[in-house]
């Protein structure tokens, strides 16, 4: 199996059970034919991470994808929900891959949406400046 295709396999493997937080590494390379040496030394040379640590990459994305798209979920619920079982260690995973805690990353989100929908809503269209021309409709 060519690397990239591993990690791919790996990623949809992941992503496919997400939620299960007991989704063991053994399940993942049995599914993938192949032993958990084999698995981890394949994805250290081509992400330069353990196993366990890609895997939670791919968690943490997921993660990150759900606090921007604002779904209302408590942090501990997205936590839950791409198989973190502590929230604890969600927030501590989270602030080491990007820096800021996902409380804070989500407020983050918010004030830079509201701020981009007060930008693009024109407040005074009779100035002039907001005149759109339609053109002809024929």
């Amino acid at each position: 199996m060519e690397d990239q295709i591993l990690l791919e396999q790996l990623s949809l493997s992941v992503l496919r059970t997400i939620s299960d937080g007991q989704y063991s590494l053994k399940k993942i390379c049995s599914a993938l034919y192949l032993s958990r040496s084999q698995l981890h030394r394949r994805v250290k040379k081509m992400t330069g991470m353990s196993t366990t640590l890609y895997i939670r990459k791919i968690r943490l994305e997921k993660a990150k994808e759900l606090l921007l798209a604002d779904t209302g979920a408590k942090i501990s619920d997205i936590a839950i929900m791409v198989g973190i079982n502590s929230a604890q260690n969600f927030s501590k995973y989270f602030k080491q891959q990007y820096g800021v805690t996902p409380s804070h990353f989500k407020k983050m989100n918010q004030r830079a949406y509201k701020n981009e929908q007060a930008s693009s809503i024109d407040l005074n269209p009779s100035a002039g400046h907001g005149k759109q021309d339609f053109g002809t409709v024929l």
